[in-house]
């Protein structure tokens, strides 16, 4: 299944494309990989989800967060490919104390794992800055299935 069918079966609806905003490419084909450059909450080239995240409060901000940064990965890739999540590295821009960063970016695993079957191999770390003050940072490489 190509993956735009898989996001028109789920009923989801991507974001526009996050176009780079300095010397870089959105994604790049190396043999039968896709790599994704880091995405972020963005909506076109409106930022969405921002801030640190400091603690409970702040987790369903990071959750939603985390989403949309998984759907801004999925948008650069061309719809009528056919892949699969290989490895997922997730950034959490995250107050020092702040140790939920597997559940904050939860949403972002699940939804990988509804359209893909699985969720892909993950690592996930907080980081005290991330560009533009984005609540979450996501890179990505995907399998391009025959």
């Amino acid at each position: 299944m190509t993956l735009g069918e898989r996001v028109a079966k789920a009923g989801l609806v991507l974001p526009p494309a996050f176009a780079p905003v300095a010397s870089y490419v959105g994604i790049v084909r190396a043999g039968a990989q896709l790599h994704v450059s880091g995405m972020g909450p963005t909506h076109g080239k409106a930022i969405v989800e921002s801030g640190k995240i400091a603690g409970n409060a702040d987790l369903d901000k990071a959750k939603r967060a985390a989403h949309l940064t998984a759907l801004n990965l999925l948008a650069q890739i061309d719809a009528g490919l056919r892949v699969k999540p290989a490895k997922i590295f997730a950034l959490v821009n995250a107050a020092p104390d702040f140790t939920s960063l597997d559940e904050a970016v939860d949403p972002a695993r699940k939804l990988f794992a509804d359209l893909f079957g699985h969720p892909g191999a993950w690592t996930v770390v907080g980081s005290p800055c991330l560009p533009f003050a984005i609540a979450t940072e996501m890179e990505a490489i995907f399998a391009l299935e025959d």
